[in-house]
């Protein structure tokens, strides 16, 4: 009986596996998108700005224009940076709708540069696109975030709010980011 546990176990778990292979999008898909919203494309420019730019950028509210123009999010805007050499550059992030990919972004970084080069923008990313779908409210009861690098992606997962002195059941958010594109490649909510 045991042996015919396993061997179902071994054969789910290799169906799981090519089944989410031959999908890149396995875990929820949002109806209109990863990126639903002004809010939630400006965010995702603001996080990929931020590794360009350093501490020295400073944002400010009316600093950016956001549209949608076909299936994608543009941001556009000047600087205000808290140094001369950047005060007033001109900066344009596109960011595709419907899979967070960052098409664009003027002036243009390094070539070979990642989108997502560190745990900050991915934490910052996988927020943005957590929100829209699941809650402030429910996302913001996940913190703290993590971020690890797995590869050439991000994993991102909530921590389930619960007191250290009891046992809680439940689930968390969890996102899956390119490092290079941006690109949403998982998004779900444990149950």
């Amino acid at each position: 009986m045991k042996y015919k546990s396993l061997v179902a176990s071994v054969f789910v778990a290799a169906l799981l596996t090519v089944s989410s292979a031959a999908q890149p999008y396995a875990g929820y898909r949002p109806q209109n998108g990863f990126v639903p919203n002004e809010e939630t494309a400006l965010k995702i420019a603001t996080a990929v700005l931020l590794p360009v730019y350093g501490d020295k950028l400073v944002l400010s509210p009316d600093a950016f224009k956001v549209s949608l123009k076909k299936d994608s999010w543009t941001v556009q805007g000047r600087l205000n940076c808290a140094v001369p050499e950047c005060a007033g550059d001109v900066v344009e992030v596109e960011v595709a709708r419907h899979s967070g990919v960052i098409v664009s972004f003027l002036p243009s970084i390094e070539p070979g540069a990642e989108s997502v080069p560190n745990a900050d923008t991915a934490l910052k990313i996988a927020e943005a696109v957590l929100v829209p779908v699941y809650g402030e409210k429910r996302i913001l009861s996940e913190r703290p975030f993590t971020a690890t690098l797995e590869g050439d992606s991000w994993s991102v997962a909530g921590t389930l709010p619960c007191p250290a002195s009891r046992r809680c059941n439940g689930g968390v958010a969890m996102v899956k980011i390119s490092r290079k594109s941006g690109e949403i490649l998982f998004m779900v909510h444990g149950k």
